[in-house]
Formats: structure tokens, C-alpha cells, sequence
């Protein structure tokens, strides 16, 4: 039976340990696809999740996931850009995940101890740190929530399934089970081993069931949601919605929306089975992320090893031998021991890196393993409270493990409270990180410290003299500095040599400085390139808009501004310069429209209050104008246009 005391304790604990995170600002990729990205501010940009040609350039991500974006654009459409909102979503997801993890133990063991502890000791546990404070991660907890309902309706179904006048819904929770299951995997891939854990569960589920999480069971093995062996076509019909669901979305992923940049990623040194060795060498690092949770980082920069005889990969090997005899034991001994052991897994497999991935280790990669581990903490504690029959034993031996998980978790999110804090822990932790340097020398710019910002990129580069991100980073400083012709010249070069990323072409900088240097065809030609990477990056038809302005073309910079505001509602400055020029046609109510929405998204803007101020006196409302006009000299004291216009206004209407 469910205890809602349970239920609204692991929504306490969620929160009270990510409420820290509520005024942290956006970091890392959430700069991209959230606070600068426009993709998710109009549901109609969704039609490009039909279509391979324009998905990877709308939304500038490098993987096929579309359901995020949706939940992502309602947040945009509640909160705006506002950090805030996008966390509690995030922090909301997290503790809706833990819940459902609940639900789904006290339905397979019955038992609310061991609901209740699995639920409270993943929502509290540092590892999922990562993925809680990167609001563009979501999709790690979209796709772990549609997994774990998934699996919850399968098991619903199973045991309904089993009584007569219960078919019906049980069919209708199976339906409900794949469409789930759809979800998942098109929230992110790593959903795709569910099929292997409800067959791992068939084969286990009628003993697990009965244990109740306290007693090593039987080797029964049960073949059907009823507990009995099924026909052929019974099975056929339970797992093969499955099996289509997954081979449904393979095909998608990888023939009709993959990334070209995909095929770039290699093994570790290229091969197969240094490729084995990293993964071994990783093992502890993931083993610490669990266990010893003291110093998680974003980065994890791994020395590919060269031979098994080094330390971390004999350790790696020795840690699987263990996991592989704990295993054939706990199958032979307990088999609710056994499935959660396959369960993580079976779930981690796939970020493994058996597949060639980015980043070979990474804390988000744990967040649907993690499930697995505190599940078998949670059994772990029950039995031995169960041994002795004393529920003291069961509190001394959790409520420190609860203590110790929810302390590191409030002490690591304060390294997310702002960029400079973010990216100084992480280089103290991987300072020979190329990434990590070019992007803290970025931090170092924006506050004008060249010197250190010089300094960092330059080591970056010493580290990789192939890293594409840092001749941007270092054409990015001398641009900041005003050293244009250094900057181009950097800028030129990559583009020359195809020297760049895909999220970092130079196009838009090359633009940027020769419209400054007042060679216009060039800007042009290098804005409309950086509008083909990213047919949404609206500050390129801005650009566009004022070239065209100062030429005199007024129709066609009015279409550009136009275009840029209809990519992003929340960039002030051609709202304002449509305002301007509206005016200039004496059409001061087009103006007034748009100067007004600008003044929303800029309230002490000192020119756009002028701007409105300017049309109220073109109108004659010079009652409205004043106010405007008293407001801008209030903003900036010394504005001479506004006090000119003051003393026109007294002239006329006195």
C-alpha cells in the first residue's frame, strides 16, 4: 500500500538539496540551446523533427532527440529564459523520477522499506548532480521518467494479465507500456536496453515478487507476466511491440537522422582493444562517482593506455571478475540481487563507449545505472534490519547514508553558482584539459583579463595544437580587444583550412569585424553563411539589417529586423531599430507597437525610452511624450535630445 508520508519525504529531500541550484545561471551547453538558443521559442520550429535535411541545423544539437525540445519550449513558453523556471523543471523532473521509481519497487517487492529507501537514496545522491544543474540535460531524466513508466505499466499488466476480469486493463497498460517505451527512446537512446531488462525481469519477476526484497529465492524462472511458462505466441506478442518500438527508432538514429560528425568519433587510439582498456581504466573512476562521491567533475580526462599493465585497467578487470561472481552467485542465490545487478548493467552498456562516444566517462552516464545501485542499497539495509528484527538498525544504518549522500550533493551544486567558479574547480581538477582552459580563458575575456584569458588559451593549445575550439577562442580575444586584423587573420585561417566546429563556425565573427571595417559585401557574404549553419541565428539578420540600412534599403533591412524578431522575441535591439524606423516613415503607431516590446525586455533602456518618447511628440501626445521624456532624463541626466524635445513640448503647450 502506498504511504504518501514516503511520497512527500523524497520530494522534501529533492528539493531541500537542489534548492541551492534555483539561482545558479546558465552554464556550459545550456548557453546554446537555452539561453542563446532560439529553436525552442516557437512550437513551430517542431516541424524540423520530420525532416533529416534541417533537424541538426535548427536545432544545433548533434543527436536525434526531439521530445526534450517539446518540453523545452514550454518551459520557454512559462518562464522565458528566466534560469529559475528551467531548474525547478529540472529539480521537478528529478524528484518525479525518484517517485516513480517508488511506485515501480513497491509494485515488484511489495514492500514500502525498500520503495521508499531506493527512492530517497536516488534523489539525494551526488552522481546526479550533473544532470540536475545542466538544465540542456534534461533529457536524461525525460527519458529515465518514460523508462521507468515503461517498465512500471509491464509489470502492472503482468500481474493483471494473470486474472480474468482484469484482461482488459491489462492489455490496455501494455499498450500504455510500448507507447512509454516510444517516448523513452526518443528522448534519448539510452533507453533502448528496456527490452533486455523486461525480458531479464520475465525471466526473474515471479520469484522477485515473492521474496519481498528479504529472502534468497529459488532458480524458478518464470516465462510469462502470469508467472507460468507462455506459449511461443504469447511471447511474441508481449515483447515483439517492443523489438519493433526498438528497431523502429535504430533505424531512425542511425540511416535517417544521424549526425555527419558522428562518423568522426573513433576509439581510443583506434582500435577495439585499447578501447577495452579505457573502459577498465574507467571503472574505478565510476566505482568513486557511486561510492565516494567527493570530487565529481565535467570533465574526466583519461591518458589512453597503451597496455593492460597498468594499474587503473588491472584494477578495472579485477572489479568486473567481482561483478561477474557476485552475479553467478547472487543467480543461483537471490534473484532479486541478480536482476538489479543486470539492471545496471544492462543500462550502462550502451554509454560503455562500445559505441564510440564524445566523452568516454561522464557523470550524467550514470543516472539510469544509479537506479540498479540504490536498489540493492536499499535490499542491502532491509535485510540486515530484517536479520534482526530491529527497525533502529534499519534507521542507524540509513540515515547516515541519506546524511552523507544529501551533504555532498548541496556542497558540489555550489560549483555550478557561476562560470568562473564552474570552470576554475574543473580546471583544478583536469588541469592538462585542453577544453576546460580554452573555455576558462573565454571566462577571463569577459571580465577583460586578457593576460590570464591569453595565457589559458595558449596552454590549450600547447596541450593540442589540433583543438578547433581554441584558434576560435584566441580570435575571439583579440576581437574582444579590438586587434581585428590578429583576430581575421585567425578567423581566415580556419576557415581556409576547415578548422572548425560545427557549433563554432567563424562565419558570424568574420561578419562581425568586416562590417566594422566597412567592407560590406564581404560582412554579407560571411552572414549569410553563418544563416546557413543556423538558419535560426537571429543576430545574423540584425547584422544583415543594419548593412542594408546604411545603404539606404530601407524595405529590405525592415524584412531582416523583421526576421530577427521573429526568430527571438526577446532581443531588444531590432525591436528598437524597427521602432526607429517605422518613425521615419511617420507611421509612429507601427513604431510605438515595437518600441513598446522593447521597452518590455529593456526597461531602463535610456534609448528606447527617448525612441517612444520621440514618437508620443511625432503623434501630438504630448502628455505621453513628456512622461516618456522625463523617464529617459531620469535614466541618464545628461541626455540633451531628450531635453530639447522637453523644451519643444513646454513651448507648444504653454
Amino acid at each position: 500500500m502506498v504511504n504518501k508520508k514516503h511520497i512527500l519525504a523524497i520530494i522534501i529531500f529533492g528539493f531541500l538539496v537542489y534548492s541551492n541550484t534555483l539561482k545558479n545561471p546558465y552554464l556550459w551547453d545550456d548557453g546554446l540551446f537555452i539561453q542563446n538558443g532560439n529553436f525552442i521559442k516557437k512550437f513551430e520550429n517542431a516541424k524540423v523533427f520530420f525532416s533529416p535535411k534541417n533537424y541538426f541545423k535548427y536545432t544545433q544539437d548533434l543527436t536525434y532527440r526531439p521530445l526534450p525540445f517539446l518540453v523545452h519550449m514550454v518551459n520557454y513558453k512559462i518562464w522565458g529564459v528566466n534560469p529559475v523556471g528551467h531548474r525547478l523543471t529540472n529539480i521537478f523532473l528529478h524528484i518525479a523520477v525518484a517517485i516513480l521509481l517508488y511506485f515501480l519497487i513497491l509494485e515488484i517487492f511489495k514492500n514500502n522499506i525498500v520503495a521508499f529507501l531506493s527512492g530517497l537514496f536516488f534523489v539525494v545522491h551526488p552522481a546526479s548532480t550533473e544532470v540536475v544543474n545542466m538544465v540542456s540535460f534534461l533529457e536524461t531524466q525525460l527519458s529515465t521518467l518514460f523508462f521507468l513508466a515503461s517498465f512500471l505499466f509491464y509489470v502492472v499488466a503482468a500481474e493483471r494479465s494473470s486474472a480474468p476480469r482484469s484482461k482488459d486493463n491489462a492489455l490496455r497498460l501494455h499498450v500504455f507500456s510500448v507507447v512509454s517505451y516510444f517516448l523513452a527512446v526518443f528522448s534519448k537512446e539510452t533507453a533502448i536496453t528496456l527490452p533486455a531488462v523486461i525480458i531479464l525481469y520475465d525471466l526473474t519477476q515471479s520469484v522477485i515478487a515473492r521474496s519481498g526484497g528479504d529472502e534468497a529465492i529459488s532458480n524458478e524462472i518464470a516465462t510469462s507476466p502470469d508467472g507460468h511458462r507462455g506459449s511461443r505466441n504469447d511471447i511474441i506478442k508481449k515483447y515483439l511491440p517492443f523489438l519493433a518500438v526498438g528497431i523502429f527508432y535504430l533505424i531512425v538514429r542511425f540511416f535517417i537522422f544521424r549526425h555527419p560528425t558522428e562518423t568522426m568519433v573513433k576509439y581510443p587510439g583506434d582500435s577495439f582493444i585499447t578501447n577495452v582498456f579505457v573502459i577498465l581504466k574507467a571503472v574505478p573512476i565510476y566505482l568513486s562517482m557511486i561510492f565516494l562521491p567527493f570530487n565529481l567533475s565535467v570533465e574526466h580526462n583519461i591518458k589512453i593506455p597503451t597496455t593492460f599493465f597498468q594499474t587503473p585497467v588491472i584494477f578495472g578487470l579485477l572489479t568486473a571478475i567481482i561483478f561477474s561472481v557476485i552475479s553467478i552467485y547472487s543467480y543461483k542465490k537471490s534473484k532479486p540481487v541478480f536482476f538489479w545487478l543486470m539492471f545496471s548493467a544492462i543500462t550502462f552498456l550502451p554509454t560503455s563507449n562500445i559505441i564510440p562516444m564524445q566523452n568516454i566517462v561522464a557523470e550524467r552516464y550514470l543516472y539510469l545505472p544509479l537506479i540498479g545501485i540504490c536498489i540493492l542499497l536499499a535490499l542491502l539495509l532491509k535485510k540486515i534490519s530484517s536479520r534482526f528484527s530491529s527497525v533502529p538498525i534499519l534507521l542507524f544504518s540509513s540515515v547516515p547514508i541519506l546524511l552523507y549522500f544529501s551533504a555532498l550533493t548541496v556542497i558540489r551544486n555550489l560549483d555550478w553558482k557561476s562560470d568562473f567558479v564552474f570552470y576554475s574547480k574543473t580546471l583544478e581538477q583536469v588541469p592538462d584539459s585542453p577544453g576546460i582552459n580554452s573555455t576558462l580563458g573565454l571566462v577571463y575575456a569577459r571580465y577583460k583579463n586578457y593576460p590570464k584569458a591569453f595565457e589559458l588559451i595558449n596552454y590549450a593549445l600547447k596541450l593540442d595544437p589540433e583543438m578547433l575550439d581554441g584558434q576560435g577562442a584566441l580570435a575571439s580575444i583579440y576581437q574582444d580587444k579590438g586587434d581585428y586584423d590578429k583576430a581575421l587573420a585567425l578567423y581566415e585561417k580556419m576557415v581556409a583550412e576547415k578548422k572548425y566546429t560545427y557549433h563554432k563556425a567563424p562565419f558570424f565573427n568574420l561578419g562581425i569585424i568586416y562590417k566594422i571595417k566597412k567592407q560590406y559585401n564581404r560582412a554579407i557574404e560571411n552572414f549569410n553563411k553563418a544563416i546557413k549553419l543556423n538558419p535560426l541565428l537571429s543576430v545574423s539578420y540584425a547584422h544583415l539589417a543594419e548593412i542594408y540600412e546604411t545603404h539606404d534599403d530601407i524595405e529590405k533591412a525592415t524584412e531582416l529586423y523583421k526576421k530577427s524578431v521573429e526568430i527571438n522575441p526577446d532581443d531588444y535591439i531590432p525591436l528598437n531599430a524597427l521602432g526607429i524606423l517605422y518613425s521615419q516613415k511617420n507611421l509612429q503607431d507601427d513604431a510605438l507597437k515595437y518600441l513598446k516590446k522593447g521597452l518590455k525586455l529593456k526597461p531602463n533602456s535610456v534609448e528606447i525610452n527617448f525612441n517612444i518618447g520621440y514618437a508620443y511628440y511625432l503623434s501630438y501626445r504630448y502628455g505621453e511624450s513628456l512622461k516618456m521624456l522625463e523617464k529617459t532624463l531620469k535614466l541618464d541626466p545628461n541626455y540633451e535630445r531628450a531635453k530639447f524635445l522637453i523644451s519643444q513640448i513646454k513651448g507648444k503647450t504653454e
